[in-house]
């Protein structure tokens, strides 16, 4: 399980003890106030993700008439006024509309992507010449083309060397360079119970594949980013990060430690080298899911699907029309026998896998069946049989974290090309992916919590804020 950005660390907090006598100093007036700051910010790290409340929109605009002549460009842009709150639980409140000039100019022939981020910039009262002062908390408009981790994004925008001024987007969609994109900006909202690192094995050179579909150029997206696509919206509680994709060779020098969910078409996996074998079994050991889809095209199964098919159909026309016994039993006793010629198929096809298994870890004992109580049938969607695929049902085995789904997998997560797949078969298909991907997060979830005690800090996180540490300090 990926561990989600600025979670709190474990560090008890620090109250000041109040007695009768006790001389009330800055510094402890400081701790008392910073005590229930602390506490805030370690209640929004716990529950909530950073990012906006309300506003801030950003638009292009034209300079103000203060600026200096050499600075009224095109380069200017509009910050309407809203609310945010930053990874580490604090607010920033623009109140009013600020106007920024962006600065970047790549150079000529080069692309550069920049991001306008908002940063929180935390001013302390101070004791000048014997009085109180104050000063509200503010924040920084920031250019960047690395935006910090706490950092809240406004916009970003592609700017082409040689071509400076910025041009209204005329489609919000899809921004041209120049154009301002605000299609990235995070919405506060609920923290997902963790994340999970989808990675996809796939051919040497695959990823930067162009494809023809239905006439229009597109890039490749690989199998599993559209399961990921569709993860937010139908179960918010895990959030996936943006797929990984490796080929034979980089999987082979590779650390699994990050990883939680590996997709592996079983053509790939009969041939993978041993260094790469034992990435996998490193990645299985460490409590990671291994998804392997194994195609049925030419095989029997492509036949013996839809006479499986034509027999239930039968059978339930037969229980309709009451037809004789002895004609039901026969019409029965034939689809028993389809059913077994289909599981044998499976068995056989199963047993492919069987040296790659035995070299992964995970040798392919018993039948592995997934029961009615099995986490893959049960959580968070309950299934009682298996969606299809291309026409064709999917089968199901598991061997502990190795995971082998006959029949086309990826086909049944996303839309076909002639965008005829029924809504239904889509979703279903869906959540199932979506019980794939719980299935891994969980399984390596439990295993870090019974794993080495090293792999639990007991000290204050890298990321983490609410370590003693005087407000207007570093964020680092």
């Amino acid at each position: 399980m990926t561990d989600f950005p600025f979670r709190p660390a474990p560090i008890p907090f620090n109250r000041l003890q109040i007695s009768d006598g006790l001389l009330m100093t800055a510094d402890l007036w400081e701790q008392a106030h910073d005590y229930h700051r602390q506490r805030q910010n370690f209640y929004y790290q716990a529950l909530f993700q950073p990012g906006i409340i309300w506003g801030l929109g950003v638009a292009v605009s034209t300079a103000p008439e203060a600026v200096e002549a050499r600075y009224r460009d095109q380069r200017w842009v509009r910050v309407q006024p809203g609310v945010a709150i930053d990874a580490l639980g604090n607010p920033i409140v623009v109140s009013e509309v600020v106007d920024f000039r962006l600065q970047s100019a790549p150079p000529r022939g080069e692309v550069h992507t920049i991001f306008l981020v908002l940063r929180y910039s935390d001013p302390r009262d101070r004791v000048a010449n014997g009085a109180l002062s104050s000063s509200p908390e503010t924040f920084s408009l920031v250019e960047t083309t690395a935006p910090e981790a706490a950092d809240v994004e406004l916009c970003r925008l592609l700017l082409t060397g040689g071509s400076t001024a910025l041009v209204s987007t005329a489609d919000v969609l899809a921004p041209n360079p120049q154009e301002l994109d605000l299609r990235y900006r995070q919405w506060a909202q609920s923290r997902p119970q963790g994340t999970v690192q989808l990675v996809e094995i796939q051919e040497v050179g695959k990823d930067l594949l162009e494809q023809e579909t239905g006439g229009i150029a597109v890039w490749d997206q690989g199998q599993v980013a559209p399961l990921a696509q569709a993860v937010p919206g139908l179960y918010p509680a895990l959030a996936p990060l943006p797929p990984l994709r490796l080929d034979a060779t980089a999987l082979a020098t590779a650390d699994p430690t990050p990883w939680d969910w590996l997709y592996l078409p079983a053509t790939l996996a009969r041939s993978l080298p041993v260094s790469a074998q034992a990435t996998l079994q490193r990645h299985l050991a460490q409590g990671g899911a291994l998804v392997v889809p194994v195609a049925i095209d030419g095989t029997a199964l492509t036949s013996l699907y839809p006479l499986a098919a034509e027999f239930q159909t039968a059978i339930a026309a037969a229980e309709r029309d009451d037809t004789t016994v002895d004609l039901r039993a026969d019409l029965h006793q034939e689809f028993q026998a389809v059913q077994s010629n289909i599981a044998s198929q499976v068995d056989t096809i199963l047993q492919t896998l069987a040296s790659f298994a035995a070299a992964v870890g995970c040798p392919l004992q018993g039948s592995g069946a997934i029961g009615p109580d099995h986490l893959l049938r049960q959580r968070p969607f309950v299934f009682a049989g298996w969606p299809s695929a291309a026409g064709y049902p999917l089968q199901v085995r598991a061997w502990g974290g190795l995971i082998v789904v006959v029949g086309a997998l990826a086909e049944s997560w996303r839309p076909n090309v002639a965008l005829s797949t029924p809504r239904e078969q889509l979703r279903s298909s869906q959540e199932f992916g979506v019980n794939l991907l719980y299935y891994g997060w969980y399984r390596r979830y439990l295993s870090r919590l019974q794993g080495l005690p090293n792999a639990v800090r007991s000290g204050p996180s890298a990321t983490d804020s609410l370590r003693a540490r005087r407000p207007g300090d570093p964020l680092a």
